[in-house]
């Protein structure tokens, strides 16, 4: 599927569409590499292409950011109320739509969103042997062990988490992995159709961990981007299960998922035993940091309590 084409470019004028072709016009493969299109109400619009951030000759108003986002509702602002409280659309093929703007408040919370500013398109790429590192580790160990996959935002945890879903699950000794898909990034129709795969789409992640725990049997699970307290109180409650769990999470050091952070009390309480760091060069390369927890934790000197 050609995401920008068919799910992303009829939902904005078709100015913007031309600025992006100009753009290609002096930048080799520039289709095939771009991971995100944002646009801005009253300010210029951006492509994000192998880490770099590209101007595009192209200011779109409040108006047109409105009309994209009823396109990508469906023509249905009602019925995704909820997706837009939580500051995203997921719009098919693995790819996410981030919205800010005026919020609505209900509670002590975001009850929706009006007046919309921004709009991140995130476009979901293939990258093949982007799991081998990780694959590598966790082969070795016989599958066994849980994992947390950490880095910046943008650099690829999500793309790694899709690559070793399929290549965990597909062939010779192939394990059947439920992944918790809460913001539809994970499957989008990437995965392999021989996968030994069970996908729960737009589940909330607490849900979601334990419904398959209980339902489906799986010998490993996935899950991306977990991080509140609730996806914690989750994954505690199923860590005696036995299934071993690989998951990713916002960081840039081993030190950011201690002390304060809700993720300390899963790494304090053995549920994960690796973390890894990931980190993308300027050649698009992967750079990679791995640690034992039990290691981590001596060294840290952790005093804290789960």
């Amino acid at each position: 599927m050609d995401v920008l084409r068919e799910l992303v470019f009829p939902a904005f004028p078709s100015r913007l569409r031309l600025a992006i072709e100009a753009l290609s016009q002096s930048y080799r493969d520039l289709f095939s590499k771009i991971s995100e299109l944002r646009v801005r109400a009253g300010r210029i619009a951006s492509l994000t292409v192998e880490g770099r951030n590209l101007p595009l000759g192209i200011v779109l108003d409040g108006r047109e950011l409105a009309d994209a986002v009823l396109f990508f509702c469906r023509g249905s602002l009602y019925a995704y109320t909820e997706a837009l409280a939580r500051g995203y659309l997921s719009i098919g093929g693995g790819c996410r739509v981030g919205v800010a703007g005026r919020a609505v408040p209900l509670g002590d919370g975001v009850g929706s969103v009006r007046d919309v500013s921004s709009l991140s398109v995130r476009i979901a790429r293939r990258v093949l042997g982007a799991e081998r590192f990780a694959y590598g580790v966790l082969a070795s160990r016989g599958f066994t062990d849980s994992m947390l996959v950490y880095s910046r935002p943008g650099v690829g945890k999500t793309t790694l988490l899709r690559e070793l879903t399929g290549r965990i699950s597909v062939g010779h000794g192939a394990l059947r992995v439920a992944v918790i898909d809460s913001r539809g990034e994970l499957d989008g129709g990437h995965l392999p159709t021989g996968a030994l795969v069970d996908v729960l789409t737009d589940y909330p992640k607490a849900a979601g961990i334990e419904l398959a725990v209980r339902t489906l049997s799986p010998e490993l699970l996935v899950c991306d981007e977990i991080g509140s307290a609730e996806d914690v109180e989750a994954i505690l409650s199923v860590q005696y299960a036995g299934v071993p769990l690989v998951a990713s999470a916002h960081g840039d050091t081993p030190a950011a998922f201690f002390g304060e952070s809700p993720i300390a009390r899963l790494l304090l309480g053995g549920v994960f035993d690796l973390l890894l760091g990931i980190e993308r060069e300027e050649d698009g390369e992967y750079r990679y940091r791995l640690d034992e927890v039990t290691a981590l934790k001596k060294e840290m000197r952790c005093g804290l309590s789960v």
